[in-house]
């Protein structure tokens, strides 16, 4: 067997996704498995975490681990705590350390990978989540650094490939915001940088009616959060951004067949935002 002292993040993951892509049964790999989360949830203790310098890599991590349904209980049995809580916590800080240093070399759909893996394995559990979602705030305000807040998208564009909202597509920014609000944990700042980009004409063009569905539920899901939340700036401003925003999505949602559930999700969120369509 391969000691785990020695293996790396990226070792860990090509494993991880070969049991998932082979369709092997989670039963026969509970065991190994656990004894993978064991380690990693060690932290900076766990040598593959601490030397690992790829935000992909740690995506990839994190997608895996959700394909091996993490975060439903399986590989708890045994320990007298939340073993899989603590090791995506323990993934994430990692990845929010790399993010909060280094805010470039990082592709949209890396980042919409992470975290969305994430939320998923733990929806609406803050302390699982945190650090990854502080992650994905870091990487697409830039707080901390020189760069500055684009506020288009052609000053976006001129920033460069290293900057994760200029290699963001309409999937990867519905995702993201689907993610922040699945997890309740409403950024202001990112709900804008997000939206900004979602509105410029070429990425309007590409929505499919699954991502503008997604993207409507998320603003409204985010948004019902204000009044449950202190400090909130600018509410009639996000307000002002979130009808313009379903102006030019909700027609978006005509362009191809609805799942129930998206036709559902489209419904609640124009009727949260007390939206109408050709009254």
């Amino acid at each position: 067997e391969t000691k785990l002292s020695t293996i790396t993040v990226g070792r860990i993951a090509d494993l991880l996704e070969s049991a998932t892509g082979l369709g092997v049964d989670l039963d026969e790999v509970t065991g190994s498995a656990t004894k993978i989360l064991l380690w990693l949830a060690k932290g900076s203790d766990c040598e593959a975490l601490r030397i690992c310098e790829s935000k992909k890599k740690i995506s990839r991590l994190l997608l895996a681990l959700q394909r091996l349904r993490v975060g439903s209980g399986a590989y708890n049995e045994g320990v007298d705590y939340d073993l899989e809580h603590l090791c995506v916590r323990r993934i994430g800080e990692r990845f929010f350390e790399l993010s909060s240093h280094d805010l470039s070399q990082i592709e949209g759909k890396t980042l919409t990978a992470a975290v969305r893996a994430s939320v998923m394995m733990f929806p609406g559990d803050q302390h699982a989540t945190l650090p990854i979602l502080n992650a994905a705030s870091c990487l697409i305000t830039k707080d901390g650094n020189d760069y500055h807040q684009p506020t288009n998208w052609d000053e976006l564009e001129l920033l460069g490939e290293g900057m994760v909202l200029a290699t963001c597509g309409e999937y990867e920014l519905s995702s993201i915001l689907w993610a922040f609000a699945t997890a309740k944990h409403f950024d202001p700042d990112v709900f804008m940088a997000l939206t900004d980009c979602m509105l410029d004409e070429d990425v309007l063009a590409t929505f499919t009616s699954a991502s503008a569905s997604r993207a409507l539920w998320s603003s409204s899901a985010l948004l019902s959060l204000i009044d449950v939340q202190d400090n909130l700036f600018g509410d009639l401003f996000l307000r002002e951004r979130q009808l313009d925003l379903f102006h030019q999505l909700a027609p978006r949602l005509l362009v191809s067949q609805l799942s129930a559930q998206e036709i559902a999700a489209s419904l609640w969120a124009l009727v949260q935002c007390e939206y109408l369509v050709n009254p």
